[in-house]
């Protein structure tokens, strides 16, 4: 048998060197759009009006409150002011208080506004009641809210809305002025279309194993030897690593002993290693269960034990459990006594027949 020379170092670099280069260069006639931006201009300011006294506003004395008018823009074009109803604005809502946003400024045309009521807790909090969708006002036109909050809630020290007697409301207004800013057209770049990165990758390591590249150690098995590359394995098994890692006489060898793994198995192993992918599992899941646990290959394990799982029949039950036990597969297990425990009459026989033929059936767990 001839023996495969170690990889130097700087040739091993440069192999993985160019498999990422490869991986990452992509090559596409890349052509280009037309884009433009508007941008409408929106203007927006914060008005808080405190209201000292609050309780004694009484429904007899004050029906209805108007702040100071505020106003926005950089000529003071929007002129607003709140206007409060302490009690309700009408009969119905006399056990709430009811708010509302009017314009007060003349206007040529209609304004487009939106607004936020809330109240400032005494802490600084902000508690926002309500929010009022884009409207257009008009002169003197009013927009808000019948029941914004019921008195009593609003009294209620425990809400801890005011202090005091003294209530803080404040109204957020953003206004579209009506300007549009155009940015000149831009040439942007159409990308290609995305590429699936992770299948290229799975076809390229796939190549790699098939043609052999700079491989540097062998996995043998019986007469048949298979061509893999130490770092690949190291990285996807912490056993393999420890194999290469350590002072062993793997290390110091091109070639690796693999014991109690059938070819076919060992195959499908280090197709696993390297794709992820396992071919016609189900006809050596069992084998291939095994080899995953001794490779502590966790994923490949649960791959094996749901095609096991999913082939389960009276006549494999009971050799499914011995594995199950034998390699810790605790979920295949229990899977295996619930089909027994479900097909009982149907085992009897099959039962008396392995009792007699193995001695393992203490370990099982089946009582």
């Amino acid at each position: 048998m001839t023996n495969l020379v170690p990889m130097p170092e700087s040739k091993r670099s440069s192999f993985w060197a160019r498999l990422t280069e490869k991986m990452s260069n992509i090559s596409d006639t890349v052509s280009k759009k037309l884009s433009s931006l508007t941008q409408v201009e929106v203007i927006r300011t914060s008005y808080i009006w405190t209201i000292h006294n609050f309780s004694f506003l009484s429904v007899e004395s004050t029906k209805k409150v108007k702040s100071s008018v505020f106003t926005m823009g950089a000529n003071k074009e929007y002129q607003w002011r709140l206007r409060m109803y302490p009690h309700g604005c009408d009969e119905e809502d006399s056990n709430h208080l009811s708010l509302f946003l009017q314009l007060v400024s003349p206007t040529d045309t209609p304004v487009s506004a939106k607004f936020d009521f809330s109240i400032i807790k005494p802490d600084g909090q902000k508690h926002t009641l309500a929010s009022h969708k884009i409207r257009s006002y008009t002169q003197w036109k009013s927009l808000g809210y019948h029941e914004l909050i019921e008195r009593s809630h609003l009294l209620d020290e425990r809400t801890g809305y005011m202090s005091d007697d003294t209530l803080k409301v404040s109204c957020d207004v953003s206004v579209a002025t009506g300007n549009m800013v155009n940015q000149p057209s831009l040439e942007e770049p159409e990308l290609p279309e995305p590429i699936d990165a992770e299948l290229n990758l799975l076809r390229d390591l796939d190549n790699m194993l098939s043609n052999k590249i700079y491989a540097d150690v062998g996995l043998l098995v019986g007469d048949d030897r298979f061509e893999v590359h130490k770092a690949l394995l190291s990285a996807r098994s912490r056993v393999f690593a420890a194999m290469f890692e350590h002072d062993m006489k793997e290390k110091q060898q091109s070639e690796v002993r693999i014991l109690d793994i059938e070819k076919e198995v060992l195959e499908e192993l280090i197709r696993f290693l390297y794709t992820g992918r396992v071919k016609e599992i189900d006809t050596i899941a069992p084998g291939l269960l095994a080899a995953a646990d001794k490779y502590a290959l966790n994923d490949l394990k649960l791959m094996c034990e749901r095609s096991i799982f999913s082939n389960l029949t009276v006549d494999n039950v009971l050799n499914t459990l011995v594995i199950a036990d034998r390699h810790n597969s605790l979920t295949l297990k229990q899977q295996a006594i619930e089909f027994m425990k479900a097909n009982a009459p149907r085992l009897m026989d099959n039962l008396a027949n392995f009792l007699l033929s193995s001695g393992e059936c203490a370990a099982c767990g089946c009582k």
